[in-house]
């Protein structure tokens, strides 16, 4: 499918380029534009179509061979040239000049009568009024009815195709469908299109039979609007809304809160695991407290002390010894 920026007569008696966009993932029809040389005062730049649901069917003329707009697609090109209402000039009757009157379109099968009251009493064709083609009896626009694709009639041989700018254009796979201009898409599995068209899947989640899932380890949380890792979410930990605030058990790890300054499976991060025989302190792993050595350790400096103390109990009693008897 492709989008015109601008309808061709736009350019009618513009004299400039013409832009024409179209979707990058369209399929089957490459554009390529050429400059509007623009159309004589009184003539408009019309495909020929465009012209017959303006003026009826022989109800115009065409002012030039030149085309005043033309692009390219796969499939053929496509013209637009100047067009003008066709009007009809009398006789010249005596001294009386020429005169040059509009024709009205045809009703049924009266036929046009060169007067101006006559335009005034004359319903135009409804068709022509809308921009469309009357197909027996049903205004069809033939640039985009797929059944009446170019002209009426003119049907597109697939189911699926579609009709754009006259030119039929195949359609999407079964099990696709058209998103985007163009862009075929599967409905059950594509996470920018999950289950409709332009319904994009919150990250961390993927597209499951046309539902947006979390993947593996997430959960949808704040009212389904967000997937959470609840493995290591200290607000989600476990299960949406869990907090992990108890005093110290304040990580989350593996869905469980945590006291990583202490647990020995966890010390100072998650999954960080102390040696056998060693215990968690603060974040670090630690040789443990022997409380039995501590206790020899203490009895052993006693001893020590009180020998001290002996010694020097000794070597006073000496001194004094002495000091009682010359000669010492």
């Amino acid at each position: 499918m492709i989008v015109l920026a601008c309808q061709p007569v736009c350019a009618a008696t513009s004299g400039r380029s013409i832009t024409v966009t179209t979707n990058p993932v369209a399929r089957g029809v490459t554009l390529t534009t050429v400059p509007a040389p623009g159309c004589p005062t009184g003539c408009e730049c019309l495909s020929a179509a465009d012209a017959q649901a303006r003026w009826g069917a022989g109800g115009y003329t065409q002012c030039s061979q030149t085309p005043c707009y033309q692009y390219s697609t796969e499939i053929g090109s496509i013209k637009f040239f100047c067009y003008q209402q066709k009007k009809v000039t009398t006789a010249v009757v005596g001294n009386i000049p020429p005169v040059t009157t509009t024709l009205v379109p045809v009703i049924k099968n009266v036929p046009a009568v060169p007067t101006t009251t006559l335009a005034k009493i004359i319903t135009p064709d409804p068709c022509s009024m809308q921009g469309k083609v009357n197909c027996g009896g049903t205004c069809v626009d033939i640039k985009s009815d797929p059944a009446n694709c170019g002209q009426c009639g003119g049907k597109c041989p697939g189911k699926a195709d579609t009709c754009f700018a006259g030119f039929c254009q195949a359609g999407c796979t079964a099990g696709q469908t058209e998103c985007n201009y163009g862009y075929c898409v599967d409905l059950l599995t594509n996470s920018d299109h999950c289950g409709a068209c332009g319904n994009v899947c919150m990250p961390n989640s993927q597209c499951i039979d046309g539902s947006c899932v979390c993947i593996d380890g997430f959960d949808k949380c704040d009212g389904g609007k967000t997937c959470i890792d609840v493995r290591d979410d200290p607000e989600n930990c476990g299960k949406c809304g869990h907090e992990c605030s108890f005093k110290g058990y304040d990580t989350c790890c593996g869905g469980n809160c945590k006291h990583i300054m202490m647990d020995p499976a966890n010390c100072g991060s998650c999954g960080t695991i102390c040696p056998d025989g060693m215990e968690c302190d603060h974040g670090h792993c630690i040789e443990p407290f022997d409380y039995e050595k501590d206790k020899q350790d203490r009895d052993e400096q006693k001893n020590e002390l009180f020998e001290l103390l002996n010694k020097i109990i000794e070597i006073k009693e000496h001194i004094l010894q002495c000091a009682s008897f010359s000669g010492c």
